[in-house]
């Protein structure tokens, strides 16, 4: 009798432990979020009947096992992986809302409400194809979901263009009340920032559409380029920022070598209210920073009320200079202090290349989270997301 007990608990722990791995695939791939309301309860009953029918178990490891399947099916937060960065804690793909594959290669994001709803949009440019890809967020503005992308209607001034491989940025330039396209170019183009006019269309109906403009900007008609002719270097990345707040949207713009001289591979375009961009040429020293493939983003990371820089670069590197106050910009090493803002808040951050960041408060809880693109060898792992938590100062 015990040997024949002893059998049907080891098939019932066979059972419960072969669920709990199917389980755990549908949690970690996203596809437990996608199944109906039935579904996910059904499963929640089979799971607690499996395991109820183990509550006597004569292995303690296969109870172990037991307990954390049902905590990582009941509490699905806690799968999130424990590597973290700082403020930044890296997200697993089960609670993670852009859980959807981003099957590019170094998508470079940026955050936008191209729909209009009040959350944040996602779009991305990608290294293998000249499209922009954009992800609806249709969740909620403090819990946001994404859907798999749709491209977007770009059109050049012979049909689709898009400089290899698009690096994207929204603003609204010409002041009509909606966001205008920015696109960096990669290389082979002689056009290295492209600018796209919004036609004031609709996602929904797909009206929506991007029509570039070419040749010198025109402030008076708002007609042209307001980077036309400027040449920085190849893999533009630009961000948009109101960096002096005078209410007008500047720019700071990273790329590769420098063919204006300087050895400095990033740069900041001051923008006059009429969309004339100027770049300030004295703004960094000489020695600033030289990594290829620099992709900016500017916050008040330390939250002392000023606006300091994150750098991505094609060697793979997270850097983060932290503003003075008086826009002297000095780059922090080392790990994050929670109680003093000292250190790299991404320190120990390591990607293979071609790392390209966004900072954004995607779930509207007061913080920035990041979104960084990078280049992976595994085609569907190259978007992560890492949630800013809230540290103690102790």
């Amino acid at each position: 009798m015990a040997i024949k007990n002893l059998k049907s608990i080891l098939s019932k722990a066979d059972s419960l432990l072969r669920f709990q791995t199917s389980l755990a695939e549908d949690l970690h791939s996203g596809r437990f979020y996608r199944y109906s309301p039935r579904k996910k309860n059904w499963l929640r009953s089979k799971f607690a009947k499996l395991r109820s029918r183990l509550s006597i178990l004569c292995n303690p490891k296969q109870a172990a096992v037991a307990g954390s399947a049902l905590l990582l099916f009941s509490i699905p937060t806690q799968t999130e992986a424990q590597q973290s960065f700082g403020p930044f804690v890296k997200r697993d793909r089960s609670v993670n809302p852009l859980r959807f594959p981003i099957q590019r290669t170094a998508p470079k994001p940026t955050a936008v409400d191209l729909d209009n709803d009040g959350d944040y949009d996602i779009a991305i440019g990608n290294r293998n194809y000249g499209e922009i890809l954009l992800h609806r967020n249709v969740g909620t503005t403090t819990s946001p979901l994404f859907t798999a992308s749709q491209i977007l209607n770009v059109l050049g001034t012979s049909g689709f263009h898009i400089s290899f491989p698009g690096s994207p940025a929204f603003a609204d330039i010409d002041k009509d009340g909606d966001l205008d396209l920015f696109i960096g170019s990669f290389t082979g183009s002689p056009i290295k920032i492209q600018y796209f006019v919004n036609n004031g269309g609709s996602l929904d109906d797909g009206s929506l559409a991007f029509q570039e403009q070419v040749g010198p900007w025109n402030d008076a008609t708002k007609a042209g380029n307001p980077f036309d002719g400027v040449n920085p270097g190849d893999n533009v990345n630009l961000t948009f920022v109101d960096f002096d707040g005078d209410t007008h949207m500047d720019a700071f713009m990273g790329h590769d070598y420098d063919e204006y001289g300087q050895g400095i591979t990033i740069k900041y375009f001051k923008n006059d209210g009429q969309g004339n961009f100027i770049w300030q040429n004295n703004f960094f020293p000489p020695s600033f920073e030289g990594s290829y493939g620099i992709a900016p983003q500017v916050a008040d990371l330390d939250l002392d009320g000023d606006l300091d820089l994150l750098l991505g670069n094609y060697g793979g590197e997270l850097k983060y200079y932290v503003n003075d106050g008086v826009n002297n910009f000095t780059l922090q090493s080392g790990p994050w202090s929670p109680a003093t803002k000292t250190g790299n808040p991404f320190d120990g951050a390591m990607f293979l290349n071609q790392t390209h960041p966004l900072l954004v408060d995607l779930d509207s809880d007061g913080d920035l989270d990041a979104t960084i693109g990078h280049y992976s060898n595994n085609y569907n792992n190259t978007l992560r997301y890492l949630k800013h938590r809230r540290c103690s100062s102790g």
